[in-house]
């Protein structure tokens, strides 16, 4: 929260817990997408199904441009809801088998449940923008949640030895001048 006041950012009125808290919430998001029939059981773990959303009208991808209808994508495309456990990973009780989230519905549900069904803006690292935000929005418009916009922000940079396009300098971070590459990469 001090790099947030350093460089003038407002504190967020709601912090939510841990994701592993979320865990019921999760189970419950999954059962809704199945119930649309955009998600499968396959061998005690749940896979989104890319093929099913594009048929249902649905632009998989739509974050990446040029990947909207991409068939390759989509045949490849499908990602996991929830993942069975293997022999002495974290593990939580299922309608399926012992398993663990997949990374993407984690958020989804989070939001979802902290914000509900409609949120203004959805928010990330470019670095991330496909394929997890990608998948994000592609289960959240499947469980039947929506956002209006997405904005992803680039990086901060704290120590410049990994970054080496045209750098400058930025407010204080932690107690001492830091970078950040103004190519936008």
């Amino acid at each position: 929260m001090e790099n947030m006041d350093s460089l003038n950012v407002k504190q967020p009125d709601f912090l939510t817990r841990d994701s592993s808290e979320y865990t019921p919430e999760v189970i419950d998001y999954i059962k809704q997408i199945i119930q649309n029939e955009f998600a499968y059981e396959s061998a005690g773990s749940v896979y989104f199904d890319t093929g099913a959303f594009t048929d249902a009208g649905q632009n998989y991808g739509k974050l990446e441009p040029g990947s909207v209808g991409n068939q390759s994508l989509i045949a490849e495309g499908e990602f996991v809801l929830w993942k069975k456990s293997k022999n002495g990973e974290l593990t939580w009780e299922s309608p399926w088998r012992p398993g663990r989230p997949g990374w993407h519905i984690e958020f989804s549900a989070m939001v979802s449940n902290v914000l509900g069904p409609l949120i203004d803006i959805h928010a990330g690292g470019v670095d991330l923008h496909f394929r997890h935000h990608s998948d994000e929005v592609a289960q959240a418009e499947a469980y039947q949640s929506s956002h209006n916009y997405d904005a992803d922000d680039d990086v901060v940079v704290l120590s410049p030895d990994n970054a080496v396009i045209d750098l400058v300098n930025h407010p204080i971070v932690n107690g001492g001048p830091h970078r950040c590459r103004r190519d936008g990469g």
